[in-house]
């Protein structure tokens, strides 16, 4: 027991090392050795085991900027290692990416996915073009991992995507398919958890609260540093709130009223027959996105009551998390201009006190870099160099 913990103290300070020079070139061993509160002894002895392994190089400081003796810099070789992220949000198309150990997009594509291809086979192929772009970037360097993001929850008691809103995700053990497909450690958590994470690496905070509406409806939240996740993964699962049409059965659970019926984007453009449904969402989403600009006064019922469910479904997380921040993101940010009015006067009710004592509230032009950035984050964090 006394080896292990040895172990995980010497593994602990590694880290606390590697983040302190992860984003900066410009920190010598005694700098560092102030920055993490570690004795210079021991930050040498580290520094020396790394830089015998390739993590760690050393540089030479601008001598204009110092005078005397000049102590070398320390740098992390960030760009020899690479994670790979796979991004499941939609049915019909995958995105890939590759990412530095900055959170730097390397590369970045996606491809289509006809319907009846399973889990397996859309890995195969992901894993053969990712293969292909990591061999034409830097063959030697290393991938320290692979993670998913995917439109569910991820169990974390038996491993398996749940309430997934694709149907071919439900059930399958995702993470075990990743690690066995590229051989290599695995991550899976849900579209509002990363960009979560992606917003407290830009920016951090005591606490992040994270509403992401896309295909799904979900929430992340990062309070001190750390994901909510609860008990089973399932912590600020958003989907099955019953503060939508009442009217409407959900497919997914049987219930009635679950707002993602009403919030998420695919049943959005259901609404709109002249849509070819048969065109693969975001076509389609595109397409939904230009009718209702086009027709906004004919179609203001409709954006109001979004702008409603919008705004409430915030309040909700603001009133339980009271955060310091709160980040609504993914596709409905492509209509917001339209649903602003509806969803402010909610907020201004529902949400009055923390709105008064100044949340910042940020509104996320759509981009998928922010869940590879949360993958690559992720991953990072859980490196054992």
């Amino acid at each position: 027991m006394l080896v292990e913990d040895v172990v995980s103290i010497k593994q602990y300070n590694v880290k606390k090392l590697l983040t302190s020079i992860r984003f900066c070139d410009d920190m010598t061993k005694k700098d560092i050795s102030a920055h993490t509160s570690l004795s210079v002894a021991t930050i040498s002895n580290l520094c020396g085991e790394l830089m015998a392994k390739g993590i760690l190089a050393e540089g030479r400081p601008n001598m204009e900027m110092r005078v005397g003796r000049t102590p070398n810099l320390m740098k992390f070789q960030y760009d020899r290692y690479y994670v790979l992220a796979l991004d499941f949000q939609f049915a019909d198309i995958i995105g890939i990416s590759i990412l530095n150990l900055r959170n730097e997009i390397l590369f970045s594509d996606s491809f289509c996915v006809p319907s009846g291809i399973g889990a397996r086979e859309i890995i195969e192929t992901a894993k053969q073009r990712l293969e292909r772009e990591v061999a034409r970037l830097k063959p030697e360097s290393q991938v320290i991992g692979v993670g998913a993001s995917v439109p569910a929850i991820y169990d974390r008691t038996d491993e398996r995507i749940k309430c997934s809103s694709i149907a071919r995700y439900e059930g399958i053990p995702l993470k075990k398919m990743l690690g066995d497909a590229f051989d290599c450690p695995a991550y899976v958590d849900n579209c509002a958890n990363l960009r979560a994470i992606s917003a407290y690496a830009f920016q951090p905070a005591q606490s992040i609260v994270c509403l992401d509406v896309s295909q799904g409806v979900g929430g992340g939240i990062v309070l001190d540093g750390e994901v909510l996740r609860g008990k089973n993964g399932f912590a600020a699962e958003l989907a099955h709130i019953p503060i939508g049409d009442p009217a409407k059965q959900c497919p997914y659970c049987g219930g009635f009223g679950c707002v993602e019926n009403d919030l998420g984007v695919e049943n959005i453009v259901k609404q709109f027959p002249e849509i070819d449904q048969g065109l693969p969402l975001p076509e389609k989403w595109a397409l939904c996105v230009a009718h209702f600009s086009s027709h906004a006064d004919e179609l203001a019922p409709m954006l109001n009551n979004l702008g409603r469910l919008l705004g409430q479904v915030a309040s909700i997380l603001i009133d339980l998390f009271d955060p310091n921040r709160f980040c609504l993101t993914g596709y409905i940010t492509d209509i917001f201009p339209l649903l602003s009015s509806s969803f402010w006067a909610e907020l201004n009710v529902r949400a009055k006190e923390s709105l008064n004592r100044n949340l910042s509230i940020d509104i996320q032009e759509r981009s998928w870099s922010d869940v590879y950035i949360g993958i690559a984050d992720a991953m990072y964090h859980r490196w054992l160099p």
